[in-house]
This record gives structure tokens, C-alpha cells and sequence, in this order.
């Protein structure tokens, strides 16, 4: 394979690789709406127990007021959106909800796991490529070391036109220009 062969290769491997890698973003879980009673027995519907989840009456945004619910939990919306809550008496349900809590955790784990292992595998690949790209480039930097830089230079010229000749031959040389340009 010669240079410019290594280079193409190099070239095809390089657009083959994305830009940047793309990280895939695990899709987020659809929200679970939970039904709950007021004390009054109105059926309302809840996407969060918690400040900023949203309460709907009826399938509509709850209308700003405060809400106790059937365990005794204060809740105020503003907008169809809890703004504050206050918890009611424990009651044996708690042990129920915070079970639910856990497993919301782990399921959340469990997603960004997944979204990590992609990454990761996006990531292996990546490299992978970039391991070729390496070996072709050191392959081009091999074969460019053997090629010679320069023609070897020729020895400097000296002042002198035969360095062979005798003391008495080059005396004899000059005797006989001396005598011509007499003439």
C-alpha cells in the first residue's frame, strides 16, 4: 500500500466518524398521573405529590384554592399547580408510599443506566475508529521516514583544479602560462 492509498483510507475512516459523538437521551417516562380523593369526595387527578406537580378536577387545571385530601394532606394550587403542601396525620399508607417513592428512584436508575450504557457503547465505537485512524496515520509516518529528505550533496569544489598533480607538475603549469602571456 503506498502513501497515497494510506491517505484515502485515513480520509474514509475519518468521514465515517461523526463530529461529535451523539449521545442518545433515554426517553423520559411519560408522567403518571395518580387519582386521589378530596374529603369531600371530589375525584382529582395529580402528576406529582409534590411542589410544581400538577392537579387536574374534572381533566381541567385545578382553580387556585386549598385542598385537603382524604389522609388529611393540605394541598394549595395556583394555576393548576401546587404551591405548597402540608402533610396530614401518618397513617398506614405512608409505609405504601414510600415504597412507591424507592420505586420510582430505581426506575429512574434504571433509565439513566440505559442511556448511559448507550453513550458508552457510542463512545467504544468511537474510539475504535479513532484507533484505526491512528494506525494509518503511524503506517503513512513509517513510510515517509524511509524516503530520503535530499540527494546526498556534492563534495565543495576547491580553488584548485587538480589536487593530484605534483608540486613540480603544477610549477612547470605555471612557468609555461607565464611564458605564453610573454609572448
Amino acid at each position: 500500500m503506498n502513501v497515497t492509498e494510506t491517505l484515502l483510507k485515513i480520509k474514509a475512516l475519518f468521514n465515517d466518524m461523526p463530529a461529535t459523538p451523539e449521545v442518545p437521551v433515554a426517553p423520559s417516562a411519560p408522567a403518571k398521573m395518580v387519582d386521589a380523593t378530596l374529603q369531600d369526595g371530589t375525584a382529582i387527578t395529580v402528576d406529582k405529590m409534590e411542589v410544581g406537580g400538577k392537579v387536574l378536577i374534572g381533566g381541567v387545571p385545578a382553580p387556585d384554592a386549598e385542598y385537603v385530601l382524604s389522609d388529611g394532606t393540605n394541598i394549595t394550587t395556583v394555576g393548576g399547580i401546587i404551591t405548597e403542601i402540608e402533610s396530614g396525620p401518618a397513617e398506614a399508607s405512608e409505609p405504601q408510599a414510600e415504597m412507591q417513592k424507592y420505586m420510582r428512584a430505581v426506575e429512574k436508575l434504571q433509565s439513566d443506566f440505559t442511556a448511559h450504557k448507550q453513550s458508552f457503547a457510542v463512545a467504544q465505537e468511537t474510539i475504535s475508529k479513532q484507533d484505526e485512524v491512528i494506525k494509518g496515520l503511524l503506517s503513512v509516518v513509517e513510510q515517509l521516514a524511509k524516503i530520503p529528505t535530499a540527494a546526498p550533496a556534492a563534495p565543495a569544489q576547491s580553488f584548485r583544479s587538480d589536487k593530484s598533480a605534483s608540486r613540480a607538475e603544477r610549477m612547470e603549469a605555471i612557468t609555461k602560462a607565464v611564458k605564453e602571456l610573454r609572448k
